[in-house]
């Protein structure tokens, strides 16, 4: 008789490896790891240097919104270097949010030289 992957106790999904993914769990990579990934779609539909109006990009921001509050999420009080290293992904999540909201506010203001 045959062993299969179910009599071995071995299973085609682990969970160790979808657990990355599941947003009820904890993880302090997966919101540092959003954040930068939608700073880039920021950046890419801003067209930066010359930023253009885009609605769009209050997408990615609320996603920038949910990956600072999963980084948030992991924060304790007692205090060590992980939680040292939680903070500085902190501010690196607050300066993405602001970069991005800067993004699509910006261009709607008409600041020319001679509308002061």
């Amino acid at each position: 008789m045959r062993a299969d992957a179910h009599s071995l106790g071995v299973t085609p999904y682990s969970p160790h490896a979808t657990a990355f993914l599941d947003w009820r769990l904890k993880s302090p990579l997966r919101g540092p790891l959003v954040v930068l990934a939608n700073l880039a779609v920021v950046v890419a539909l801003s067209h930066f240097p010359a930023l253009r109006p885009n609605l769009w990009i209050a997408l990615p921001t609320l996603a920038i919104a949910l990956g600072t509050w999963d980084t948030l999420r992991n924060l304790h009080v007692r205090w060590d270097m992980r939680q040292a290293g939680l903070v500085l992904c902190v501010y690196m999540d607050m300066m993405a949010l602001f970069i991005a909201l800067f993004c699509l506010v910006y261009p709607y203001f008409n600041l020319s030289a001679g509308s002061l």
